[in-house]
């Protein structure tokens, strides 16, 4: 019997070991996949932040666009109105100078 349960023992022994080794091995393909999902998660938040940084730039260069074309309208507004103001001053001057002449004339002053 004594041989029977040192066979017994060196089975437990060696399936021990077994089970040791394929636990070891279970543990370092854990920390690989683990490596491997910080890595992955590493790429995404840096494809992540140049996304975002496109994006910003994207709607800066859009801004800036939106921009430009309001300012376009204001300076075509004040032309407008300078040409308006411009014209009307034209105008009261004209007036005003044949009133002035008229009074001139009117008076019999030369």
């Amino acid at each position: 019997m004594a041989d029977d349960d040192l066979a017994v023992v060196s089975r437990l022994k060696a399936h021990e070991e077994e089970l040791s080794r394929r636990l070891r091995e279970a543990r370092q393909v854990a920390e690989a996949r683990v490596f491997d999902a910080r890595e992955a998660a590493a790429r995404l938040e840096a494809l992540e932040e140049a996304n975002r940084r496109q994006e910003i730039a994207r709607l800066r260069d859009e801004r800036e666009r939106q921009l430009g074309v309001a300012l376009d309208g204001v300076r075509d507004d004040t032309a407008r109105q300078i040409a308006f103001v411009t014209e009307r001053a034209a105008a009261n001057r004209q007036r005003v100078l044949l009133r002035l002449l008229g009074v001139v004339i009117g008076s019999g002053t030369p």
